[in-house]
């Protein structure tokens, strides 16, 4: 599921929620609880990323 909300690549929960809440709940037939957690856990995941990235970009520099 967390797969599933990372390809959105939007670190926003609010618009993840609004655009994939739904859809996640008709594909994994799960309670909200873990949904939350799992679109929680994708936008640390890519917030994580792309600071590692610019970081990355700033020292090639």
């Amino acid at each position: 599921m967390v797969k599933f909300f990372l390809s959105f690549n939007s670190t926003s929960k609010m618009y993840l929620h609004r655009n994939g809440y739904e859809k996640a709940k008709q594909l994994f037939n799960l309670n909200t609880t873990l949904i939350q957690t799992a679109r929680d856990k994708a936008v640390e995941i890519l917030r994580s990323f792309n600071e590692r990235k610019k970081e990355s970009t700033v020292k090639t520099e």
